[in-house]
């Protein structure tokens, strides 16, 4: 019974360390991002555009399926274009805890270390804009994906980063879900005013919790 108790003591005594640990790591995360800036990951689809890229060049196609699949791609550009736009509009509109970039989830952690960043951002066309570079060497990233499926969550969700893209944990409010109820009513009876409305909502919910967060460690 002794060895139990004193067994006992211990797990709980670490669990209580583990939980400091994990309090003083988001503390400093949070105050990271407010004093550097975030560095938002917009998704580029590049695996899926590089292999329509590679089918439409190929020699043995058919002009119909060529025309298919340059179609295709196009398209694809253009709905990723559109909803990245959409990102930094509202992002620039309603997210005011700290200073707010944009790069392409294709660029490396080194690249991002490297003169500041320079040739990493993009401006209001989605293009790279050299002057664009971080302030200081520190900021907080954030992507687009699923949560870690190994606490049961799995959500669809903006997920924010350290600065070596690797997911902040809790307590830190390290993710956002990507769609609401109103979303899917959207679609059905405002289908136009659906992904606007709900960019805006994620934005919007990202900002006052990170905000939320910071008053309450700080």
């Amino acid at each position: 019974m002794k060895k139990l108790l004193l067994s006992l003591v211990f797990l709980f005594s670490m669990s209580f360390i583990f939980a400091q640990d994990a309090d003083e790591a988001a503390k400093l995360a949070i105050n990271t991002m407010k004093e550097n800036c975030l560095v938002v990951r917009l998704e580029s689809h590049h695996r899926k555009i590089s292999e329509l890229t590679r089918l439409a060049s190929k020699g043995d196609l058919s002009d119909k399926t060529r025309a298919a699949l340059s179609e295709k791609l196009k398209s694809m550009k253009l709905e990723r274009d559109a909803k990245n736009l959409l990102w930094m509009q509202y992002f620039n509109q309603h997210f005011n805890f700290s200073k707010v970039l944009f790069t392409y989830d294709t660029t490396s952690v080194e690249l991002l270390k490297t003169q500041s960043g320079k040739n990493s951002f993009l401006n209001d066309s989605l293009k790279i804009e050299p002057s664009i570079r971080l302030e200081s060497g520190n900021f907080t990233a954030a992507r687009f994906g699923t949560t870690d499926t190994q606490e049961g969550t799995g959500v669809d969700a903006l997920i924010f980063q350290n600065s070596s893209f690797e997911d902040l944990q809790k307590p830190f409010p390290y993710y956002v879900k990507l769609t609401y109820l109103g979303y899917y009513f959207n679609k059905l009876l405002a289908k136009d005013l659906a992904e606007p409305r709900n960019t805006e909502r994620v934005v919007k919910k990202a900002n006052e919790k990170l905000r939320e967060f910071y008053k309450k460690v700080n």
